[in-house]
C-alpha cells in the first residue's frame, strides 16, 4: 500500500524510467497488469450497464491510474486520515465524479 512505504513507491510509481534491464522490466511489467486489471473493470462496467457507454475507456483507466498513482505526493501518514479513509474518498471522488446526478 502507498501510504504504507511513500518512499518505495515513488520510486515505483516516478523513477521506473531509470532503471534497466531486469528491474525495468519487471516493474513495466507490474504497471501493465495493473493497467489490465483497470481495462477489464471498466470494459466490464460499461458493457453491464454500471459505468456509462459514452465513457472513452482508455482515458478513464488512464485517469484512474494517475489519481491513485499520485497520491503517494500528496499524502501523508499520521496525518488526520486513515490510509483506509482517504482510499474510500478518492473512490469516491473517481466514481462518483462532480457532477451531482
Amino acid at each position: 500500500m502507498p501510504g504504507e512505504n511513500p518512499q518505495r513507491t515513488l520510486v515505483v510509481f516516478h523513477q521506473w524510467r531509470y532503471l534497466s534491464g531486469a528491474n525495468r522490466d519487471r516493474i513495466v511489467a507490474k504497471r501493465q497488469q495493473y493497467e489490465d486489471v483497470l481495462t477489464r473493470i471498466v470494459d466490464e462496467g460499461v458493457a453491464t450497464g454500471a459505468f456509462s457507454p459514452q465513457l472513452d475507456e482508455r482515458i478513464a483507466v488512464l485517469s484512474i491510474l494517475g489519481s491513485l498513482n499520485w497520491t503517494v505526493e500528496w499524502f501523508r501518514p499520521g496525518g488526520a486520515a486513515l490510509p483506509a479513509e482517504v482510499a474510500d474518498r478518492l473512490a469516491d471522488a473517481v466514481l462518483c465524479g462532480l457532477v451531482r446526478g
